[in-house]
């Protein structure tokens, strides 16, 4: 892939990344998604120089241009994140209907990883979209039932977990949120990569919530979510699905 190519791939991902960003913070407040973007603060409606993809928030210094109150860093690190996994995602699969899916795919699961970061939810907007379009990727390469099958399978597999985690700690450990996060990674990826994605949450899940209580910064009983942990662990198993089933199973 030429220089050229990787530029414009990596803006297309910034684009992409500045438009979650504006979803991330829209979706959950419940506000509409058409209008001109503003200023949270001052309310100001952002001009073209303010909203470059990157380069407003680098010239800015994180700053709004009209009332210099600082910017989250999300921001910039939603559009970075979007532009490099846009030319990961070019590198492996190049002009093809697998770049297309991964791109779609690894969008959706940012925007649910920010949103259940700040606010602890899975929008079922994001999620069941998600559950009901994986199929149609599969509708003519033979998966199609196997896909639907793997959605299945996230969903109660997790269902069940949330099951036994109730009786034992007498409330929820999972969310309906993640259980259709489950599924909609079955639907579009299958069983395989879906068992590896939840086997790497548990794991990365697990990290994170030792250091959050050695940092005091939550208690055994205080809610965490476990959406950016499922987003982080599919994307180690999307990356290095091979080599763990390796590691897991050997040859």
């Amino acid at each position: 892939m030429n220089i050229e190519t990787t530029v414009f791939i990596a803006i297309l991902g910034a684009i992409v990344g500045s438009f979650l960003n504006m979803v991330i913070h829209r979706l959950p407040l419940r506000l509409k998604w058409t209008g001109r973007s503003r200023c949270p603060q001052c309310k100001h409606t952002l001009t073209w120089p303010s909203l470059i993809p990157v380069l407003s928030y680098v010239f800015l210094m994180g700053k709004c241009r009209f009332c210099r109150v600082r910017i989250p860093l999300r921001y910039l690190l939603v559009e970075v994140a979007m532009s490099a996994l846009f030319v990961m995602f070019w590198y492996q699969f190049g002009p093809s209907m697998a770049f297309v899916q991964a791109s779609i795919f690894a969008s959706v699961l940012m925007a649910l990883f920010c949103i259940d970061f700040d606010h602890y939810i899975l929008p079922d907007k994001l999620t069941l979209p998600l559950i009901l379009t994986g199929p149609l990727w599969h509708l003519f390469d033979g998966y199609f039932l196997r896909s639907f099958l793997a959605g299945i399978v996230g969903f109660m597999l997790l269902w069940t977990m949330n099951l036994i985690g109730k009786k034992v700690y007498k409330r929820d450990v999972l969310g309906g949120g993640d259980m259709m996060l489950a599924a909609g990674i079955g639907t579009w990826w299958g069983l395989s990569l879906l068992g590896v994605s939840l086997y790497m949450s548990f794991l990365v899940g697990g990290i994170f919530a030792v250091g959050l209580l050695i940092m005091r910064r939550k208690g055994r009983r205080d809610e965490m979510p476990f959406g950016p942990s499922m987003i982080i662990g599919w994307l180690i198993a999307f990356v290095f699905h091979a080599p763990i089933l390796v590691l897991l199973f050997g040859k």
